[in-house]
């Protein structure tokens, strides 16, 4: 929606408002619905959760290349929400139950190249549908694509289960909430998604009827922001899995480096308002 967002506003005619309020919608659902899918993915397999999320979001996307005016866009939205909340809940469940922890670096690190290139890949592409074909395309192909992601999906996780609860100890949810570090990694999260969506949803448009760049500047300046995350997803996680396997501290390398990302990707924002040419 950040990409198609220039002429998606144009031609339903929302206000800044009315976007703003159907990108927002995505979040209604998302950020309190992650308790439930969490408590899900404890107690059911994870890998059927994780198809039928993908396939809701498909579903959405696909529709949303549909709509004729602001009402159907919130509820779409909504919808896509509440299928795309299974992803981080069910990738940190399989992690945990499949890769030893001085491996957990480099498998986030994966995960984590698959946010970032994802968006620059769809980007990318989704930038030249835009120009070329409208803003419609863009929905309809994406929600198609991630249809068919569900075939090969099936072919590899079958005969796969999570284990069932009753293997597991159970932790009750009063001794988790009060862990300092549960805290300090959800605020952690909490400022680096407020930055990724920031690129993710906002940028486009600010790029686009603020400072007057073409659409293809545009994609090319977010395909550049979601590449560079991806390269930097990977050596982090490679040095971090390097630090562990010598026996330092975990949490410290971490921790550190989520800090100095923080700063960084502050400055980074600060720096756009300001900037005052392309390069």
């Amino acid at each position: 929606i950040g990409v198609a967002a220039p002429l998606l506003k144009r031609e339903l005619g929302l206000t800044a408002t009315e976007f703003g309020v159907a990108v927002s919608a995505f979040f209604w659902v998302y950020g309190p619905i992650q308790l439930v899918v969490g408590w899900l993915c404890d107690r059911f397999s994870v890998y059927r959760l994780l198809a039928w999320g993908v396939a809701m979001w498909a579903a959405a996307t696909l529709l949303s290349g549909f709509v004729g005016g602001f009402p159907c866009l919130p509820v779409l939205r909504l919808m896509l929400g509440n299928g795309e909340s299974i992803a981080f809940p069910a990738s940190s469940k399989i992690i945990a139950e499949q890769v030893p922890p001085e491996g957990r670096g480099m498998a986030n690190a994966a995960v984590s190249m698959g946010i970032a290139l994802g968006p620059a890949v769809g980007t990318l592409a989704g930038g030249l549908i835009l120009a070329s074909y409208g803003w419609r395309p863009v929905f309809v192909v994406f929600g198609l694509l991630t249809l068919i992601w569900l075939l090969p999906w099936q072919k590899v996780t079958q005969g796969l289960a999570s284990a069932s609860a009753a293997e597991r100890p159970r932790v009750p949810i009063g001794l988790l909430i009060r862990r300092w570090p549960l805290w300090s990694m959800s605020i952690a999260h909490f400022a680096s998604n407020y930055g990724f969506y920031f690129v993710l949803r906002w940028l486009p448009v600010y790029l686009v009827d603020q400072r007057g760049v073409t659409i293809t500047q545009m994609t090319l300046l977010a395909t550049l922001a979601f590449a560079a995350q991806g390269v930097a997803a990977f050596a982090l996680g490679a040095i971090s899995d390097r630090w562990t396997r010598s026996g330092k501290s975990e949490d410290f390398i971490r921790r550190w480096m989520m800090i100095a990302a923080q700063f960084l990707q502050a400055a980074a924002i600060l720096g756009i308002f300001y900037a005052d040419s392309i390069p």
